[in-house]
């Protein structure tokens, strides 16, 4: 939920790109985290996959500008392909190209926090083709163990559903996620410009205060 909203903070905040990887055996809860993460501002189908080119990919954050990114499954994407677009999701800009009279084209470029799942991280993906991840490329997805415990990810199930099988918990999650989808949103973000006006206010009286003193 954090990382969901925080999206929304990068035009006030000079934040720069980066994500959270959430990496962990199968049924851990990891695709519940993204359906938790998606539904502040949508549902299921606001989820993209890793299943792409980095090219591919570049369109994705293009069209995700100022929102959050939520990826399914890491290992869906060429290896090779992968450091490729961890930094280019890291920098928010995308490959350099020319057109065809050889002139340099404007860069894509976009803000963005994205949330991404998978089984394995970036370095053992990486890995699969024989290549090493830097550290530039690893700082800029943060690996989250999903096995935090008996419950996966969740290290409460809040007095429900502690009996096996615990997935029961992720289901039901998923299920009372559908009908209050972009509720949080919507009260966020009008506390965000209730509060970002109030304190145009105080700012532009000050100033004309200011003014009336120096005359």
């Amino acid at each position: 939920m954090a990382a969901r909203v925080h999206h929304r903070l990068v035009f006030i905040h000079p934040f720069e790109n980066g994500g959270f990887h959430l990496v962990g055996a199968s049924s851990t809860g990891k695709t519940t985290c993204l359906h938790v993460a998606a539904s502040v501002f949508g549902g299921k189908d606001y989820i993209q996959r890793w299943k792409a080119t980095s090219n591919g990919i570049e369109g994705i954050a293009k069209m995700y500008n100022d929102l959050l990114l939520p990826l399914d499954e890491m290992g869906e994407i060429s290896p090779k392909d992968a450091g490729e677009v961890a930094y280019m999701l890291g920098n928010g800009m995308g490959k350099g190209r020319a057109d065809k009279n050889g002139e340099a084209r404007n860069r894509a470029k976009f803000r963005c926090l994205f949330l991404s799942i998978g089984e394995v991280n970036l370095a053992q993906h990486m890995l699969e083709d024989g290549k090493k991840a830097k550290a530039g490329q690893e700082t800029r997805i943060a690996d989250i163990s999903a096995d935090q415990g008996p419950f996966g990810a969740f290290e409460f199930l809040h007095n429900r559903f502690f009996c096996p099988p615990y997935l029961a918990f992720f289901k039901q999650l998923k299920i009372v996620l559908l009908p209050i989808t972009k509720i949080c949103t919507d009260y966020f973000f009008c506390s965000l410009i209730h509060n970002n006006l109030a304190q145009t206010s105080s700012f532009t009286a000050k100033k004309l205060d200011i003014k009336r003193n120096t005359g």
